[in-house]
């Protein structure tokens, strides 16, 4: 739930574990009024793909946030954002890419 003038933001960043400067991101943006249930579906594009060596083991990160700008003292907006489900159906599915090691 948003009230008018508010902006929403969902962020995700991807990274595989102990390359942290390669680092993939993606925002989008629900302006208000908004009431609804939102879902959000992703695609790293290849050419931002970031390979782990052929000899390690690497796992592979996701930070995924919220947040809510527009609102101060003055205005009494208010709005409620959440990364969970209200109905118990939360589903996060992932998918890699691999490729055969020379």
């Amino acid at each position: 739930m948003l009230d008018s003038g508010l902006v929403g933001t969902m962020r995700s960043e991807f990274w595989l574990q102990g390359t942290s400067s390669r680092r993939f991101q993606l925002r989008s943006n629900i302006t208000g009024p908004f009431a609804d249930d939102y879902l959000r579906r992703e695609q790293i594009p290849l050419n931002a793909l970031t390979w782990s060596s052929c000899l390690s083991n690497r796992a592979v990160n996701v930070r995924t946030s919220v947040s809510i700008t527009g609102a101060n003292s003055h205005n009494r907006k208010q709005g409620l954002m959440t990364v969970d489900s209200l109905d118990g159906e939360l589903r996060q599915i992932y998918g890699l890419h691999w490729r055969r090691c020379p």
